[in-house]
């Protein structure tokens, strides 16, 4: 989750999604590496880097963003 403020927090101030995660959050716990990141139409994906041995696809997680009107 503070991945996920930190990118809305880019957001709020630049008005539009960062390209690359920013610098400074978070690594997945995993790895030591940063999350496997996404911009989509509405938000972006957020991915863990290893696949648990009990799933069958990698985890990750969606955002939605709610962009300005124009």
């Amino acid at each position: 989750m503070r991945i996920a403020v930190g990118i809305y927090l880019a957001f709020t101030e630049a008005g539009k999604l960062p390209e690359k995660l920013p610098d400074g959050l978070p690594k997945d716990p995993f790895t030591g590496r940063d999350f496997g990141y996404e911009n989509t139409d509405d938000g972006f994906i957020l991915r863990c880097r290893v696949k648990p041995i009990n799933e069958p696809k990698v985890r990750q997680y969606e955002f939605k963003v709610q962009r300005p009107a124009g």
